[in-house]
């Protein structure tokens, strides 16, 4: 705990340790999680854009174990209502490819519609949704 306060590069040194923790530890995701949580200085925009660069980037490539971590990761920053979360929200529904009905492909929009259902009052609030 002691490096997080020491400066902004600890700090972005340690949330990235724990995100990589997050999306490769399915069975402890929800312990580092909470670690995280409390460590973030900055409400977990650090994270927030780490993770948004992450699925810019890269998440077409990703293993489907660490594709269901970064849903469940999202999951978990809606419900704690992390802000901007909207926009990797917007992200992750643009890796879903138009008429393409193979099986990652509907997973992703499947897994995506359960989560919006599930925060139905949080979707009811972002304009993209509307």
């Amino acid at each position: 705990m002691l490096a997080v306060a020491k400066d902004t590069k600890s700090h972005e040194d340690v949330c990235t340790g724990f995100i990589i923790a997050i999306l490769t530890e399915p069975d402890n995701a929800a312990k580092h999680y909470r670690h995280l949580a409390f460590i973030a200085k900055d409400g977990l925009h650090f994270v927030l854009a780490e993770l948004t660069r992450l699925v810019l980037d890269k998440f077409l490539k990703l293993k489907d174990p660490v594709r269901n971590q970064v849903l469940w990761f999202t999951k978990e920053m809606i419900r704690n209502q992390v802000p901007n979360i909207d926009g990797l929200c917007w992200i992750l529904m643009r890796q879903i490819a138009g008429g393409d009905v193979n099986q990652k492909n509907l997973w992703l929009a499947d897994s995506l519609m359960d989560i919006y259902m599930e925060n139905r009052a949080w979707a009811g609030k972002i304009s993209v949704f509307y």
